[in-house]
């Protein structure tokens, strides 16, 4: 949880006062609010529904696509623990109501789940890397127990970097703007040994893999290049959408952490002084910009998948087909009720809809949609 103004009356008059009391002007509540709750639909959505086509299809189990489901497994603890959480203090005016147990977890949680990002990122780049520019196929023994266990060591590797918030994030008590006693959730760095774990985790998981990531795609494009002109062992389609794509997911998040990543140094390092000048509009403005640009790191993903992965968009039509079979061609007509018995031990329920439709529970070859009722 990044540090906060905590003295209201030292901010400067661009904080709309009435009676006494500090109001922020509606339109922050508007954007801030209709900016996360679409980002929380779409995020959870998309990221669901990944996982879901990667799951269902057999042809979807690769190697790269298991570690994509963690990544969306990531978005997915960000979008359903940390951002509700992030609103609820938003809309608490930075009050803390969800005690001292989540207070330690969340930002442990967000932490471990952008840290396990970085690293899968760089686990799939360095595959990319050896597949195109060392010209290693896929081999056989490379399948779901070698991802498994590369997921398990990631979100270790991740959990270890990101425990020490555990021990820095504090629930206390505040004076509010009103003078009453409030509780509030702070990650306290106090001594330079903190000092020096902020910016450590800020180049080992943010500017280190930014420069090893650049490094490993200079060379990628660099052979896709130099292939294509000498018309040797050019690499497939398939191939270039998947480098197109990771480097699309590679440039959305760090796109969309840099704000959050500098306003945490800022507020490790920043004095008092420069904060207050601000203002608190101003000031919630910058935090609240910043937190949206990072919630929609997690829901960027999917979109990204469909748009240039052609194998993707195949997947996600085919799992639709299934999902989106209307109800009359399940449901029985009066005089049909023996038929849709004996089809009714196939049909298995869709995770994205209602009652009213269905999916048909079709082997990992089918790509067409039958009718229950032929």
């Amino acid at each position: 949880m990044e540090e906060t103004i905590k003295t209201f009356e030292t901010l400067n008059d661009t904080t709309v006062k009435e009676n006494g009391t500090y109001y922020l002007p509606p339109y922050i509540f508007w954007y801030v609010s209709l900016a996360n709750a679409v980002i929380f639909i779409l995020g959870v959505t998309g990221n669901i529904f990944v996982l879901t086509v990667v799951i269902t299809n057999k042809a979807m189990k690769t190697h790269m696509n298991i570690l994509l489901c963690s990544l969306s497994v990531a978005d997915l603890l960000v979008l359903l623990i940390c951002q509700p959480a992030g609103m609820i203090e938003f809309y608490g005016k930075d009050r803390w109501f969800l005690g001292q147990t989540l207070c330690k977890l969340i930002p442990f949680l967000e932490n471990a789940s952008l840290n396990s990002s970085v690293i899968t990122m760089w686990v799939i780049s360095c595959e990319r890397f050896q597949a195109i520019c060392r010209a290693m196929q896929n081999s056989s023994c490379v399948g779901t127990v070698t991802a498994g266990k590369s997921i398990l060591c990631i979100w270790i590797a991740a959990s270890a970097i990101s425990l020490p918030f555990v021990f820095l994030t504090h629930q206390e008590p505040a004076k509010f703007y009103d003078g009453s006693d409030v509780m509030v959730c702070r990650t306290k760095i106090e001594t330079s040994l903190h000092q020096f774990y902020i910016v450590l985790l800020f180049f080992t998981c943010f500017v280190l893999p930014l420069i090893v990531l650049t490094v490993i795609y200079c060379f990628i494009l660099r052979t896709i290049y130099l292939s294509q002109r000498l018309d040797e062992n050019r690499p497939s389609r398939h191939r270039k959408q998947i480098v197109a794509m990771i480097i699309a997911i590679i440039a959305l998040f760090y796109i969309s952490l840099f704000p959050i990543r500098i306003i945490a140094l800022w507020s490790v390092f920043g004095s008092t002084e420069s904060k207050e000048s601000l203002g608190l509009v101003n000031y919630t403005n910058i935090i609240s910009i910043a937190r949206i640009l990072m919630n929609l790191n997690s829901a960027g993903n999917p979109v990204i998948y469909g748009l240039i992965s052609s194998k993707f968009r195949k997947a996600f039509k085919r799992t639709l087909r299934k999902c989106f079979c209307m109800a009359e061609k399940s449901s029985p007509d009066i005089g049909n009720t023996r038929r849709y018995s004996d089809y009714n031990e196939n049909l298995q329920v869709c995770p994205f809809m209602h009652a009213g439709y269905c999916c048909h529970n079709y082997g990992a070859e089918d790509t067409d949609l039958q009718e229950v009722n032929n």
